[in-house]
Formats: C-alpha cells, structure tokens, sequence
C-alpha cells in the first residue's frame, strides 16, 4: 500500500487481494477482520459473485455471507462473532446491482 491508502497492483497480479480487501472496507464499520473473514472465503470478487449466481434466490444470495465467522484478538481474549444478515445484504447490493444511481445505506 502507498501513502495515499490506495493498493498497487502490477502487471503480474500481485496487489489484487489487497485491493479486495480495501474494496470490502469501504463499508462503515468493516474492520480488517471481518474483510480477511469474506476474504478467507472468497478470495476474490469473481468467486463471491459466482457463489451469489448460484444461490437458488435472490434472499439466499442476501443472506451468503451472513453466517461467516469473524475471530477477533488471540489466545484467551479472543472472540467470535458473525458477519451478520445487514452487511452480508450490503455487499449483496454492492456486488449485483445494476442500478449507477443506488445508494447503499
């Protein structure tokens, strides 16, 4: 990452994850964590959207990410918590809607 917060990616890819991992930031109070947690599972933005073309409807698509876990600290302090059904919709949005002029809230 350079000074301006913006991921590098070269010729040769590298960079691409990182640059995911900044494009699930974006939304308000998504942490690291929880981005290397979507990230663990789809490591790129062509998995996640395959999964959500094959979910049976557009509620399961909704509800994808939902149930993720997010492990926060380490050894006796840690704890788990899920990615949670309104985020897991937001993403949903960001990633299959066609709609320029859609805010996502």
């Amino acid at each position: 990452m350079d000074v301006s917060g913006s991921s590098k990616v070269t010729k040769e890819g590298r960079g691409l994850l990182s640059l995911w991992r900044q494009h699930i930031q974006q939304f308000r109070n998504v942490t690291a964590e929880v981005a290397n947690a979507i990230i663990a599972e789809y490591p790129s933005p062509r998995d996640l959207y395959q999964a959500y073309l094959s979910c049976e409807n557009q509620n399961k698509a909704e509800q994808l990410l939902q149930d993720i876990v997010v492990r926060r600290g380490a050894g006796v302090i840690a704890t788990n918590r899920r990615i949670g059904k309104e985020l897991s919709r937001k993403i949903y949005l960001l990633m299959t809607s066609c709609d320029p002029d859609l805010i996502i809230k």
